[in-house]
């Protein structure tokens, strides 16, 4: 998997994905619609885990980049 391809798939996981991988650990006779406990207890956390995708996706692009300048630079390349 390139750099690109992985920051794209951490990009696709968003609220609604990381919601969905919480509410599958819950029992399916628990009250999982929006609005009730289970997701209201849940949804803080898919959010902040969705803040930190974007944040790695940031990052793994940041460095890949700054990685990339070095490399090139040191090979007597630019970008």
């Amino acid at each position: 998997m390139s750099p690109s391809e992985l920051v794209a798939e951490i990009r696709s996981h968003d609220f609604d994905y990381y919601l969905d991988e919480l509410m599958d650990n819950v029992s399916d006779d628990v009250d999982k619609r929006e609005g009730s406990i289970i997701y209201d207890a849940l949804a803080p956390a898919a959010t902040v885990l969705a803040e930190e995708a974007i944040t790695l996706a940031n990052t793994i692009e940041f460095i890949y980049t700054l990685n990339c300048q070095v490399k090139c630079n040191t090979n007597g390349l630019f970008l």
